[in-house]
């Protein structure tokens, strides 16, 4: 079960940090 909830909050925090360098990205450019 830990390793699930490992899973889906790791996917979370890269699914964030994705979003975040994304809309740097935007906003930069």
């Amino acid at each position: 079960m830990s390793g699930f909830w490992n899973q889906v909050t790791g996917s979370g925090i890269v699914s964030k940090v994705y979003h975040t360098i994304d809309c740097l990205g935007t906003f930069i450019s």
